[in-house]
């Protein structure tokens, strides 16, 4: 018997999986890997009518531009949604069957940081809502094997606040443990 390990969107399909390497936006379409200004034109058109559909990203993206003083080509632009919202290599298709799929979420490096947070990228969302950025740190620390202290040391919180964001994440995700909570946080890529 043998396993069975599923390959990545758009090496053998025509479905298309998004990744950020060293700064710079791939997409493996047909079996290849190329960079963002390299996508066929189908592709690039896909993603330009999902960002039609999204004005908080537009207001975001025009604001980002602003705010650095630099004006993006239409293709930039649509390379920097594309990177905020399926940047992450998942396995999981970002175009599917030429529809676009929800964003994902991923590390980018910018978490914390970025003034867009959670306009252009997206949160995880679950059963009950979606995750907030604060339960996603407390998420990785409790994967890391942090108790309570030690979480609420590291985020600089009030030990009491700690327990009402576990409880928040246990309710948002159905998880019952810390166990199961480690096992969420790396089903869902944020460690």
């Amino acid at each position: 018997m043998s396993s069975h390990t599923p390959l990545p969107a758009g090496l053998t399909d025509k479905n298309v999986e998004f990744f950020q390497k060293d700064e710079k936006l791939f997409g493996l379409p047909n079996g290849n890997v190329k960079h963002f200004d390299e996508l066929p034109p189908t592709i690039i058109q896909i993603i330009g009518e999902e960002l039609h559909k999204d004005t908080v990203a537009q207001t975001h993206l025009v604001k980002w531009q602003n705010s650095i003083k630099e004006n993006w080509s239409y293709v930039q632009t649509l390379q920097q949604y594309a990177k905020c919202k399926w940047g992450g290599f998942d396995n999981k298709p970002d175009l599917l069957n030429g529809k676009a799929m929800e964003g994902e979420y991923w590390d980018c490096g910018s978490r914390d940081t970025c003034p867009h947070q959670g306009k252009i990228c997206k949160q995880i969302k679950v059963k009950h809502g979606h995750i907030t950025w604060r339960e996603i740190e407390v998420l990785k620390l409790i994967h890391a094997g942090m108790q309570d202290k030690e979480i609420a040391d590291e985020l600089n919180l009030s030990v009491q606040t700690i327990p009402s964001f576990k409880k928040n994440i246990q309710e948002k995700t159905e998880c019952r443990s810390k166990t199961d909570m480690a096992v969420f946080a790396e089903i869902n890529q944020i460690v």
